[in-house]
């Protein structure tokens, strides 16, 4: 069994960020037209005897090409990883479902994550030529990267809101939120962009966007269907979603993307870099 380590992953991805977003976003078109995709839901397994230590997610997704399962788990107190630690993603034989390759995932799922950010402001009919990135971990530090090789030009403001305190106006055409904040930040009065994107709150105890904010969207879709049951959407009564990243891209009129990490993403990913591996 092949084993792509974390570094393989990186460079993979990001040696052409081009040809890596512009792979992904066909693939998205192919799907919305048409092309087979089966995308199975998270299943959490809380961990009974320690009822607060997070717990562990299987995502699984089958394209027409390739077959994988990635396995995270979060943990709201961990001291020696991130809250949200990222293991592996196995490919698994189109035929026979036994696994042929394992992937250091932790590289794979920021960067897939970068990348749908940056994908849905495309989608949405924006340009990346002014956007205020708050979050400058690894998922900021990957958009950044994106971001420079689709768009020399982008004038990217970046706001990291463990070292700046002070009030902030998020005053771009785009915004996007790439934070483990704990607490939602984003209101009304602090952010009017014409399109917003949140992809740090992605559990129970991630929260990024206010639900004043929420509430005073008119266009919000999401990654996938998942978004509606973690993070911030969960803390709407009615949340009026439009739909997930296929009807964002028939669309066109988007003004926020909730996402939480879609298995397609990584299914995706997958398929790019066996691809690109092997040429």
């Amino acid at each position: 069994m092949k084993h792509i380590s974390d570094d393989q992953v990186a460079d993979g991805l990001l040696l052409n960020g081009v040809q890596y977003i512009n792979y992904l976003k066909q693939r998205i078109q192919e799907i919305a037209d048409g092309q087979p995709v089966w995308i199975k839901p998270k299943i959490i397994y809380e961990d009974p005897i320690h009822p607060d230590s997070g717990d562990i997610r299987p995502m699984t997704c089958f394209t027409d090409r390739v077959k994988v399962v990635k396995i995270i788990s979060t943990n709201p107190i961990r001291q020696k990883h991130q809250s949200v630690s990222v293991g592996v993603t196995i490919l698994l034989d189109y035929q026979e479902n036994h696994p042929i390759a394992i992937f250091d995932a932790p590289a794979m799922s920021s960067i897939r994550t970068a990348a749908m950010a940056i994908i849905s402001c495309q989608f949405a009919g924006f340009d990346l030529d002014d956007i205020y990135l708050i979050g400058t971990g690894q998922v900021g530090k990957y958009i950044l990267n994106l971001l420079n090789q689709l768009n020399p030009s982008s004038q990217v403001k970046t706001y990291d809101k463990s070292t700046h305190k002070e009030e902030v106006i998020f005053n771009s055409k785009i915004v996007i939120a790439a934070t483990d904040s704990r607490e939602a930040f984003l209101t009304p009065d602090n952010c009017s962009a014409d399109f917003i994107v949140s992809v740090g709150a992605d559990t129970d105890f991630n929260h990024e966007l206010t639900p004043a904010f929420l509430q005073s969207r008119n266009h919000i879709y999401v990654d996938c269907l998942d978004a509606k049951n973690v993070g911030d959407l969960p803390l709407l009564t009615n949340p009026d979603i439009k739909g997930d990243v296929f009807d964002l891209f028939r669309s066109k009129n988007a003004d926020t993307l909730v996402s939480v990490g879609s298995p397609l993403m990584d299914a995706l990913t997958v398929e790019y870099l066996m691809q690109s591996l092997s040429g």
